[in-house]
């Protein structure tokens, strides 16, 4: 894994100099308004953009392995800081995703094993075979266009309603903060604004769980245990 990593490193370090365009003179132009040589010049020098590739590379990773990931053009300070404060943000995405993704994938499977071959198994086949294939970022579009734009249902941006004061900051989840306060104004108004972006996340997932669970299904019903079971008079309802 070690040196997966540290190709991966100098693979993602080449292609970024391999890409068209020059960063120092695009930062310069952005945030100077007009290049100017001499700027351009202390830029370089400055991030060290002068120096031989491979020196970049070794000045990167010893940076990187003492947990410096640099400094923030948009905000002007440690990227590290910047990637804390939106950790919660995306720790919570992601585990309204994954509960999402189980608990719309598990019960969609087991109903497509138990009616095989009728409408509610070729619907979830069809739906988990779209879900794989439609890219995440064409689907958060899509989303955003109907259920904002269009219907006007949920929130597109924003963590919580710009009306409302974030909770006071305990695990940093909005969800669990707000209910930590008793504020379920500001909960009820963090949880709208996740169900949009965790069911474009979740349904990937809930198409690949949808098929893993069906397959399992099926492969389980022929068991012998369940045919004794049946047969023993257990409801079917327990038997599943």
């Amino acid at each position: 894994q070690t040196f997966v990593l540290l190709g991966l490193s100098v693979l993602t370090f080449v292609l970024m100099f391999l890409v068209p365009g020059d960063p120092a003179a695009s930062v310069v132009v952005w945030s100077a308004g007009g290049v100017s040589q001499e700027a351009y010049q202390a830029f370089r020098e400055m991030w060290g953009l002068d120096k031989p590739l491979h020196e970049q590379y070794l000045h990167y990773m010893g940076n990187l392995l003492r947990g410096d990931l640099g400094k923030s053009m948009v905000s002007n300070g440690p990227i590290a800081r910047d990637l804390a404060a939106f950790f919660p943000a995306t720790v919570e995405l992601a585990i309204v995703s994954t509960l999402f993704a189980l608990v719309v994938g598990i019960p969609a499977g087991i109903a497509a094993a138990l009616y095989r071959n009728s409408l509610v198994d070729h619907a979830t086949r069809v739906i988990s075979l779209l879900g794989v294939s439609m890219p995440i970022f064409w689907l958060a579009v899509m989303g955003i266009y109907f259920f904002f734009f269009k219907w006007k249902i949920l929130p597109s941006s924003q963590r919580i309603a710009i009306s409302l004061t974030p909770p006071p900051t305990v695990t940093g989840l909005y969800t669990v903060d707000a209910l930590l306060d008793g504020d379920l104004v500001a909960f009820k108004s963090a949880l709208n604004h996740l169900i949009l972006p965790s069911a474009v996340l979740a349904l990937s997932a809930v198409a690949l769980i949808a098929r893993v669970t069906r397959a399992s299904m099926l492969e389980v019903l022929r068991q012998d245990y369940i045919r004794t079971a049946h047969a023993k008079g257990v409801r079917p309802r327990t038997v599943v």
